[in-house]
């Protein structure tokens, strides 16, 4: 299994790692690594065919092996955050952890676990009440700067009916903004605004690009997977042939992209990654993409 090494430095076994190194089945090692952002220690194992993680690290598992990228040092007071929930059925708690998986759990009279989109620290649990039913809100920080979301508990389960993250959130009243900032190719700028309609929220959303740029070839499967990240819908249909002019059904396709690299493994010059959150972590997808006479992308596949 090839292991590839970003944001730091990191050791096996106490050796420096340039760039990766290789781990056979049924082997393990410890990797530590120190960056800007913090500190720590995991042992890897490789069975069958499953890369196991045993410590903080922060991994991003691909279809020939995996990334290895730093995670924040956490304060004990940053790790986890606990709620009661009352006026239920029974006793009910929601707890957040956070650390090398990220997740909400609910428990009681309302059961509910769900993977946060994205690694969060310092996590705040609040309760809104006088909606038809109960809503816990999230708040926390993380490389983008802050954190929300919210959940409904109704039916003896969760509903998640917003996660966002940016350079800001701003809460006033029924309704959410959040300033954001894409360090992709056109330096986007977002504005959105999550309106509260007594069971959901409905967004609008703004697009900027600061930017302005002209794609050769062996950019565009990048900027497409970019614009899709940012749910720019015009810079989407910018890209494809009318053929495959869907945009929805594209950006269902992708579905909720947290970043967008370029294709560790891959020869072609033109394929790009995304990586999205999974049952297991953090997943990157390579895509390789073909092109019309007038270099607009008329398919796309992808290595799963």
């Amino acid at each position: 299994m090839k292991i590839y090494t970003s944001g730091g430095q990191f050791f096996a076994d106490g050796f420096a790692i340039r760039r990766s190194f290789s781990l056979e089945e049924g082997e393990s090692r410890l990797v530590s690594y120190v960056s800007g952002t913090g500190c720590g220690a995991a042992t890897l194992t490789a069975e069958r065919g499953e890369l196991l993680v045993d410590g903080r690290i922060g991994v991003i598992r691909w279809q020939w092996g995996a990334e290895l990228f730093p995670l924040p040092t956490l304060r004990p007071w940053e790790e986890r955050a606990e709620l009661d929930i009352p006026d239920l059925s029974e006793p009910t708690r929601a707890c957040v952890r956070c650390g090398v998986l990220d997740e909400i759990v609910i428990t009681g009279a309302v059961r509910y676990t769900h993977a946060l989109a994205c690694p969060i620290y310092a996590p705040k649990l609040s309760l809104i009440a006088g909606q038809r039913a109960p809503i816990v809100r999230l708040d926390a920080a993380c490389e983008e700067g802050t954190y929300v979301a919210f959940f409904s508990l109704v039916d003896g389960s969760a509903k998640r009916l917003l996660e966002e993250c940016g350079d800001s959130v701003l809460c006033e009243g029924n309704e959410v903004r959040i300033e954001r900032s894409y360090r992709d190719m056109l330096s986007r700028r977002a504005t959105l605004r999550y309106l509260w309609q007594g069971d959901r929220f409905e967004c609008s959303r703004e697009i900027v690009c600061t930017n302005e740029h002209t794609f050769i070839r062996e950019e565009k499967g990048r900027a497409l997977l970019e614009a899709a990240m940012a749910r720019d819908q015009s810079g989407v249909a910018s890209l494809l042939s009318p053929e495959i002019g869907d945009v929805d059904a594209l950006l269902e396709y992708f579905g909720e992209i947290l970043m967008v690299r370029p294709a560790l493994g891959s020869d072609s010059p033109t394929a790009a990654a995304t990586v999205t959150r999974g049952s297991k972590g953090l997943v990157a997808t390579t895509y390789e993409f073909e092109f019309d006479e007038k270099d607009r992308i008329i398919n796309l596949k992808n290595d799963a």
